[in-house]
């Protein structure tokens, strides 16, 4: 059986192997619709430019360059080295052979400037990374260069001109890939930052519901204690209920192992923070140098202990960000419950707008805030309000909605 075992797995990885080839050459060859439609009509472009119109030179050769130029750009993004190479010897070989430069169709240009901005878009690919695709970049310049001086020479004019109009295509498409790289970067530190944060959540959860179910089995225990003899059913019921909570506490402790990050502290027996505690988070700013003042505070002595949990660290992140981005300034804090819904709010009077420096709506506790409130079905609006500076108010419902929360929920 062993063996028959070692035998299946190494069916299993080759099987996964071969898959993964076919995978990647997959990858390589399979264009996207649009990049098939632009080289499809360059193509039938540059065609009609050689053929409807009037040449000097050899006609089957600036098609057959203007054809294998112009449907080269379809692999800019997967090969642009090489698309590259090919657009620029497509359009000096005709120089080479004697067609006269100016007889080099516009349509053949337009490739040559795609295929080096994708060199410059892409410039880390490759072996080498920025300085292979620059030293790509130079032997084309210099392959340039030497067809159009064997064709009729060059002036020093011309040298400058023709390295400029390589240079600058490969400048753009490196300035615009900086700029997506920026972008992608960005959206991954939001995605971690999501996702730590909801651990984060998930762990001071587990406190909370330990502690309901902790409390469900020491009140079943009680009663069985004080029950009168004969309710054997009920007895065991309600041993029941306390076998129960304890298997279910042992889940819930295996299960917040796991989610707590390597290295990370075992939190202790204090209890979970809730509004209840906001003049000491508010003292605890203010002895740290910030001027907090706490405006309201009603009617969130009873709220539930997931919502008040939720409204409290959307305040306490809300004044890490005014000290982080004005410290010192005036902050006022609300904390209002009325009707269906609980509204926290921290004004941040002395950020007045995106040109005071780093937009504090852009960072990470931004998102942390906002994944809070929409784990309760509620809304978070972090910006800047004409007349007050930077604001951060959540509105989160006393009862959470029925409909499950999905990304994108909270404003």
């Amino acid at each position: 059986m062993a063996g028959r075992g070692m035998g299946l797995q190494t069916e299993d990885g080759e099987a996964a192997a071969v898959y993964g080839r076919r995978v990647a050459v997959g990858t390589l060859i399979r264009l996207r619709r649009l990049d098939v439609v632009l080289a499809a009509a360059l193509v039938v472009a540059a065609e009609a430019e050689v053929w409807l119109t009037p040449i000097e030179g050899s006609r089957w050769l600036l098609t057959l360059c203007g054809a294998a130029g112009t449907a080269a750009t379809a692999w800019r993004d997967r090969a642009p080295r090489t698309v590259a190479a090919i657009t620029v010897v497509s359009m000096a070989l005709p120089v080479l052979s004697g067609t006269p430069k100016q007889e080099i169709g516009t349509v053949t240009v337009l490739a040559t400037f795609i295929g080096i901005y994708a060199l410059g878009l892409h410039a880390e690919r490759g072996p080498g990374g920025v300085p292979g695709s620059c030293a790509t970049l130079a032997g084309l310049v210099a392959f340039a260069w030497s067809a159009n001086v064997a064709q009729a020479g060059l002036g020093g004019g011309d040298f400058l001109y023709l390295g400029l109009f390589l240079l600058v295509p490969f400048l753009v498409g490196r300035a615009m890939g900086a700029s997506r790289r920026e972008r992608r970067a960005a959206d991954a530190r939001a995605a971690r930052a999501r996702a730590d944060e909801r651990a984060r959540i998930a762990r001071e959860l587990h406190d909370v519901i330990a502690h309901s179910v902790s409390v469900m089995g020491l009140q079943a225990g009680a009663a069985r204690k004080v029950l009168p003899s004969g309710l054997g059913e009920i007895e065991a019921t309600l041993r029941s209920i306390e076998d129960t909570g304890r298997a279910t506490l042992v889940e819930l402790r295996r299960m917040l192992g796991m989610m707590r990050a390597a290295g990370e502290p075992v939190a202790g027996l204090a209890p979970q923070p809730s509004l209840a505690h906001l003049d000491e988070l508010v003292a605890g700013a203010r002895d740290a140098g910030a001027a907090v003042t706490l405006e309201a505070r009603s009617g969130v002595d009873d709220l539930s202990p997931g919502v008040d949990l939720a409204a409290y660290r959307i305040v306490q992140e809300a004044l890490t960000n005014a000290a982080r981005h004005a410290p010192g300034a005036p902050v006022r804090v609300r904390a209002v419950a009325a009707g269906s819904a609980v509204e926290v709010e921290v004004v941040n009077a002395a950020v007045r707008g995106p040109a005071d420096g780093d937009t504090p709506a852009t960072g990470h506790g931004i998102i942390g805030m906002r994944e809070r409130a929409g784990l309760y079905g509620g809304t978070l609006r972090a910006g800047f309000e004409e007349g007050e500076g930077f604001v951060v108010r959540a509105v989160l419902p006393l009862e959470r909605a029925a409909a499950p929360v999905r990304d994108g929920t909270a404003a």
